[in-house]
């Protein structure tokens, strides 16, 4: 008779296990990014990982590569729920931002989230199905200054984790007079030179011209640098913001490039746009721009806005983080025997209260060598070890893994001496 093979699960393609180490570091990454926020005026929010699809639908545009095969849908008996994990944070923020009467609080409103998103993309480095996010979003004002400030709190935050060689890519989409009149000299453009077109911007050119520009392949790259610039047909106003919006760049000496290529992948992007790059990587770590017709198209009030995200793992990739001084110890707890073991089952709480990590409860039947041996592969720095005889005597053995020193105190005196030494 055959045994039955075990199934050994695994997780989905292009999501992650984390552990320790990645989870304090994208932690202490986290607190950087409010502490630097929180001191702009930002405040905190967060959202639900699952919102009505329709939110989604609604706002990203229907030729957006997440909602045309990168939106989790979620289903039920193969019925669909009409809702699905996030794709990215703005449009759950912003209905957060009317359902919640937001719209009452004095204008702008600045709020700051972080955490994963979910998309069913093609997995590769730096690029996951549960990429995670930090993210602002400023909604109340249409002043270019704010644009500035959502990229100059990413500018700070970079320079926290020590990424200071970025710039900034921009440009601007127009507003629905000077956009229409852009896209028929675009129109023209691309159909003129249709033949040269990879299968994707032939598709695009026919229902989202603009977003043909934003095609990743290097031969249509080259081709759009000989497009038309939108920067020469922007109306008055446009062509005035979007100067003023480079001058506060300026002001706040941030390295900015236009870029007439620049487009975002959602619909709802209007006016500013932006990328943050890594001068060194090349990498896109952050990008965002302005929504002005969002908060309207979800039923609210005409409220102009502007955000930006930032890619947390690609960040992470290339970050220094400087770790607050940890002053907890980790220690081992040994035990010889049950009744040394009751010892410090019954002092357990008194443990906690010390400025300790407790990384081994060496209890078990085997020899003290091996139980120091692995407390020591726990990474302990110091071991309590509690005998018999120790316990007669009533004291206890504190040995230091760092100089292998070892000293015996009195149990009655333990704690407040654990105290002074940690």
């Amino acid at each position: 008779m055959t045994e039955v093979q075990k199934k050994i699960y695994h997780r989905p393609r292009g999501m992650r296990d984390f552990f320790e180490a990645e989870i304090v570091k994208r932690e202490e990454a986290e607190r950087i990014f409010f502490e630097v926020t929180k001191k702009l005026g930002f405040e905190r929010i967060e959202v639900p990982y699952l919102e009505e699809e329709k939110l989604f639908l609604k706002s990203l545009g229907d030729d957006s590569d997440v909602v045309r095969k990168e939106m989790y849908s979620v289903y039920r008996d193969k019925e669909p729920l009409g809702l699905a994990l996030r794709p990215e944070f703005t449009a759950g923020v912003i209905r957060a931002y009317l359902e919640n009467g937001l719209t009452q609080k004095p204008q702008p409103v600045l709020l700051a989230s972080s955490g994963v998103i979910f998309r069913h993309d093609r997995p590769q480095r730096k690029r996951f199905r549960d990429p995670w996010q930090l993210n602002l979003e400023i909604v109340g004002s249409s002043e270019t200054f704010y644009d500035a400030l959502v990229i100059f709190a990413t500018f700070q935050f970079l320079a926290k984790i020590k990424i200071n060689q970025v710039f900034v890519k921009t440009s601007h989409l127009g507003c629905l007079d000077c956009q229409p009149r852009y896209l028929l000299r675009l129109k023209e453009f691309l159909e003129k030179n249709s033949k040269f077109l990879c299968p994707e911007c032939q598709r695009r050119k026919e229902v989202a011209p603009l977003r043909t520009l934003d095609c990743k392949n290097p031969d249509c790259q080259r081709l759009y640098s000989m497009a038309p610039s939108i920067h020469e047909h922007l109306c008055k106003k446009c062509s005035l913001d979007f100067e003023m919006f480079l001058s506060h760049l300026a002001d706040f000496k941030i390295d900015a490039h236009k870029d007439k290529t620049l487009v975002r992948g959602f619909d709802y992007y209007t006016g500013t746009v932006f990328e943050v790059f890594d001068k060194e990587e090349t990498l896109a770590l952050a990008g965002g721009g302005r929504y002005d017709n969002l908060v309207e198209l979800y039923g609210g009030p005409k409220r102009p806005a502007v955000g930006i995200g930032i890619g947390l793992d690609r960040v992470l990739e290339i970050a220094t983080i400087s770790y607050s001084k940890n002053q907890q110890k980790r220690i081992a707890l040994i035990a010889l025997s049950g009744q040394t073991e009751n010892f410090f089952k019954e002092n357990l709480e008194k443990f906690t209260n010390l400025p300790v990590i407790i990384v081994d409860f060496a209890f078990s039947n085997q020899n003290i060598s091996q139980k120091l041996r692995q407390a020591a592969q726990k990474g302990a720095e110091y071991a309590l070890i509690l005998g018999e005889d120790e316990l007669k005597k009533e004291e206890i053995i504190i040995k230091n893994f760092q100089d292998g020193s070892q000293k015996r105190v009195p149990l009655q005196k333990l704690f407040l001496l654990l105290q002074k030494i940690f």
